[in-house]
């Protein structure tokens, strides 16, 4: 990947990665590459994998919105990347759900 898909990752403050279609990770900032998924394809690990994929299939359809998911305690967004040789290309971030709020008079 080129220098601007590598700053893109970069730039997100989460842990994040560009992914091709068949889950090759392309580019990924040092919070990903720290995390729990550091290598060059996305883990088949169960639940993550399989939302991954069904967004990224979704995505393919021709979806152009992000698709997010949640899956224990990590929001997971995915979001298609335009790129100028055609191939379809993914931005994966991942950031902590954040607590629910308090619900007053409950205790």
């Amino acid at each position: 990947m080129g220098y601007s898909a590598r700053t893109l990752v970069d730039l997100v403050p989460a842990p994040a990665a560009l992914v091709d279609a068949d889950g090759l990770v392309l580019a990924a900032n040092a919070r990903w590459r720290s995390g729990p998924h550091p290598g060059r394809l996305l883990a088949d690990d169960g639940d993550l994998h399989d939302a991954l994929l069904h967004a990224v299939v979704r995505l393919a359809r021709g979806d152009a919105r992000p698709v997010e998911c949640e899956l224990d305690d990590q929001r997971i967004q995915v979001t298609p990347v335009r790129c100028d040789c055609g191939t379809p290309r993914y931005m994966i971030s991942c950031e902590p759900r954040p607590a629910a709020a308090p619900v007053p008079g409950v205790a």
